[in-house]
């Protein structure tokens, strides 16, 4: 399943794909943090924070996804 699909099955309050979302991307998050602190718990929770942030805003239609 592609990235759009999985956002928009987000929106429509699917929160299992934000799972999926998660699982696709987590690598290559991971290593873009790294180049900014060693700090592997901050990476962890930095990212936990944004996607669980980013999927309850788009989830209740705060964010617009393009097309």
């Amino acid at each position: 399943m592609d990235d759009l699909m999985l956002w928009n099955q987000l929106k429509q309050g699917n929160h299992l794909a934000l799972k999926q979302i998660y699982d696709l991307n987590i690598r290559s998050l991971d290593n873009y943090a790294h180049k900014f602190t060693s700090d592997t718990y901050l990476i962890e929770d930095t990212i936990h924070d944004i996607l669980c942030r980013y999927g309850s805003d788009v989830s209740h239609s705060a964010v617009q996804i393009p097309s």
